[in-house]
């Protein structure tokens, strides 16, 4: 051999064992950042991947059903048919329901790492797709691209509206924004997290959109029940129609949020950001298989075919096929009868029918245990907002309804802030439009909602969770939680209505008359009889009633049961001047009288309360029962009062209360003015706030001073209030029987108020006629 050949070869082994050194360095754990390191978060070292004719797992399905690992988690359909199957919302809520129990069992078990799968074969058309599903309840890359998302608080790009102004406008009474570059209008958020409601692939439109939100530094995190890869999809419904991005992509979170990865390379099975939540255990697997068994002899049944995926051995969904000939509904029953009797009863089957086929599955984890997972996958791939994100600056998108108790989950990361954003979208149509409305501002509905409907929306959920309020006679303290006797429910509903309208207006009487100094009139004593007077003779008095609430004062019921809440009235208004009005009348209402505003009987008209959201505009009526206002050091206070004669509330519940922030809110848009750097003033000067509420035997918020900026972080709780209260069908339902039953009563009232009238006069006509008769003679 030449000089020049040995060369050669010398070359080709050097070459051959530096390809070698990098094969085997592509497979090593890539180094953490040092914030990622400091959270625990952890990198997979996968291996190669396997030959092209491996199988899927140790467990092969049984001949005539095609390989289901690409299928989606909740239900299985023909390709030819355009039913969708229902989501696998009970079998995430019984995974749910297990709590720790499951995540104990999944601690306990030792799952290997997650292996790459074979490319799959050609799917049987007779089994074709599953929906997604958030388990009965409903949820960035790492440099921000220039642009408007780069800011550290949520505002409108023009500074209006309630929400703060732009990023150069924050100043110490209002939080930062984000600069509005001109090309996307509106809130921007930092974070959109999806909730997957696509029934069929995305749009090019809603892909056309989700890119842009990516090129302009949004992170986004699609989240679904589907699997990662195969056909329907996580892949195959949205995210293989977006660009590889290797600084900003998007994170996948699937199987409900076992497996979370990024689109960050063409590989076909990137590496999971976090390891893989732990499936079914083999005890849970080999009790499915014993009730196979045991189903398959009482049913008679000639075979029973399982499957799961990714595989059997290691499902993070898992089903059978039952034959033809099997009857669906009384095979789910027994299953799940058969669950229930063992310790695994937080599991529960779904079945469906498509095309002739029968299929029974269910689900190993539910998304709401896997909430932490999700914020942990945004922050794996986006070590800078560990430490800098806020809740204000996160937009859900997804059904709100179905995902409640996933977003109760979510609230609970240590993320700083009030809330998050959330907007109701049930389809992939509505996730299109609200991503354009995110684009652009000028698409953007403004909603009007009433704060009537909207504490009625508060009341009517706590009665969800809480059960009825206590039924008593309107005495403090009196009567238990229960259901109001039958006949009585709906007086004491007019009741207290009837109590909150005499205590408001003796109150807005007795203000007015402290404001013209009229003290002797203003007393506890006249205020005491002004409210005996206005409830006996309500019209006489000044108020108005509705036609029906008058006519029920007729009623038997009500007159049972009136003295009782006109006590607790009188109690609650001497309650009040004694709390507020201590010593020597009237020195301390003096003091009070000096900084009063505004009433709301002097006829000023209501404030328009804006509230901003990234997809759209809330508009709510407000005017508070009184302002005052006072100088304080270096600042000015503005002070709403409200006047509540219904069950005291917590502190706590005071402090989140939305309606607090509506007058706040109110406060800022109708008595201070917004500066162009984004802060709010009061003649030139910094300007603070305070809410009190009056309660019969309580005051809150006395003590308590807000700023603007409080106020703001607050907007994202109220605008998720209402879009929950839009989307809550049942809510909904409820509201318009109300309206509807107040329309009818008023209309009978009308009605038997028009017979009267008319009986009236025609009893005066009949006097008059006898009168002009000539008497008889005799």
């Amino acid at each position: 051999m030449n000089r020049t050949s040995r060369l050669c070869a010398a070359a080709i082994l050097l070459l051959s064992a530096s390809l070698a050194a990098a094969q085997g360095a592509a497979f090593r754990p890539a180094p953490l950042a040092p914030a990622v390191e400091r959270a625990g978060f952890e990198r997979i070292n996968l291996p190669p991947l396997p030959s092209a004719d491996s199988s899927l797992g140790s467990t092969r399905l049984p001949p005539g059903l095609p390989q289901l690992a690409p299928l989606g988690p909740s239900a299985i359909v023909n390709e030819g048919l355009p039913q969708r199957l229902p989501a696998l919302s009970a079998a995430g809520q019984g995974a749910a329901r297990a709590g720790a129990t499951l995540e104990a069992l999944g601690a306990s078990l030792s799952l290997p790492r997650p292996q790459a799968a074979a490319p799959q074969a050609e799917a049987d058309p007779a089994i074709r797709a599953m929906d997604s599903a958030f388990d009965g309840e409903g949820t960035g890359g790492q440099v921000p691209a220039a642009g408007g998302f780069d800011g550290g608080g949520l505002s409108r790009g023009d500074g209006g509206g309630f929400g703060g102004g732009g990023r150069d406008r924050g100043g110490s009474d209002g939080p930062g924004g984000y600069h509005d570059d001109g090309d996307i209008g509106g809130m921007h958020p930092r974070v959109i997290v999806i909730l997957d409601t696509l029934n069929e692939p995305a749009s090019d439109v809603l892909v056309a959109r989700l890119e842009k939100l990516l090129d302009k530094g949004a992170r986004v995190l699609f989240v679904t029940a589907r699997p990662d890869k195969g056909e329907n999809s996580a892949d195959s419904v949205l995210v293989s129609k977006l660009r590889v991005r290797q600084n900003n992509p998007i994170v996948v979170v699937s199987y409900n949020g076992a497996r979370v990865t990024a689109r960050s390379s063409h590989a076909d099975h990137p590496r999971p950001l976090l390891k893989d939540s732990e499936g079914f255990s083999p005890q849970v697997l080999a009790l499915f298989r014993k009730t196979n068994e045991d189903l398959k002899k009482r049913f008679k049944l000639d075979e029973v075919r399982e499957f799961g995926l990714p595989e059997v051995e290691r499902a993070q969904i898992y089903g059978i096929e039952l034959p033809q000939d099997a009857n669906l509904g009384r095979v789910v029953s027994s299953y799940n009868a058969r669950l229930r009797k063992s310790e695994y009863h937080y599991y529960r089957f779904e079945g469906q029918e498509v095309g002739g086929r029968k299929f029974l599955f269910t689900q190993a984890t539910a998304l709401r245990l896997n909430a932490g997972r999700v914020a942990q996958g945004l922050f794996s791939q986006n070590p800078d907002l560990q430490d800098s994100l806020k809740r204000e600056q996160v937009l859900v998108l997804g059904d709100t309804a179905r995902g409640r108790r996933f977003l109760d989950a979510l609230a609970e990361q240590e993320i700083p802030g009030k809330a998050y954003f959330v907007h109701n979208v049930e389809n992939g149509a509505q996730l299109e439009d609200a991503l354009g409305k995110i684009l652009d501002k000028d698409a953007q509905q403004t909603i009007k909602v009433t704060r009537h409907q909207l504490r009625a929306y508060v009341e009517w959920r706590q009665r969800q969770v809480f059960g009825p309020r206590p039924v008593s006679d309107g005495r403090p303290g009196a009567g238990k939680r229960a259901k109001a006797p039958a006949g009585f429910g709906r007086t004491i509903r007019d009741l207290a209505f009837f109590r909150g309208i005499v205590h408001y207006n003796v109150m807005m009487r007795m203000k007015k008359l402290m404001h013209n100094h009229q003290w002797e009139e203003a007393s506890v004593h006249a205020a005491v009889d002004l409210a005996r007077r206005m409830w006996r003779e309500p019209l006489q008095n000044g108020l108005r009633l509705r036609r029906s609430l008058l006519e029920a004062r007729r009623a038997p019921e009500w007159k049972a049961l009136e003295d009782g809440f006109l006590e607790a009235e009188i109690a609650a208004v001497e309650n009040y001047y004694g709390r507020n009005f201590p010593g020597q009348w009237p020195t301390g209402a003096a003091e009070r009288a000096r900084g009063l505003a505004n009433i709301a009987t002097d006829g000023k008209n209501g404030i328009k309360a804006e509230y901003l959201s990234p997809v759209a505009r809330y508009q709510v009526n407000m005017l508070p029962a009184e302002v005052h206002s006072y100088q304080g050091e270096g600042h000015w206070i503005l002070e709403a009062h409200a006047y509540r004669s219904g069950k005291s509330m917590r502190q706590d519940e005071f402090d989140e209360s939305i309606e607090r922030n509506l007058l706040a809110h109110a406060l800022l848009l109708g008595y201070a003015k917004q500066q162009p750097d984004g802060s709010w003033k009061v003649n030139d000067q910094p300007v603070r706030l305070r809410v009190i509420f009056h309660y019969g035997t309580q005051d809150y918020g006395t003590t308590d001073l807000l700023t603007p900026g409080q106020v703001v972080d607050q907007a994202a709780q109220v605008t998720t209030l209402i879009t929950n209260m839009l989307a809550d069908r049942e809510f909904l339902a409820f509201w318009e029987e109300e309206q509807r039953l107040n329309r009818r009563l008023d209309a009978e009232a009308d009605l038997k108020a028009e017979r009267a009238k008319a009986q009236a006069q025609r009893r005066r006509r009949e006097r008059s006629r006898r009168k002009l008769q000539p008497k008889k003679t005799k």
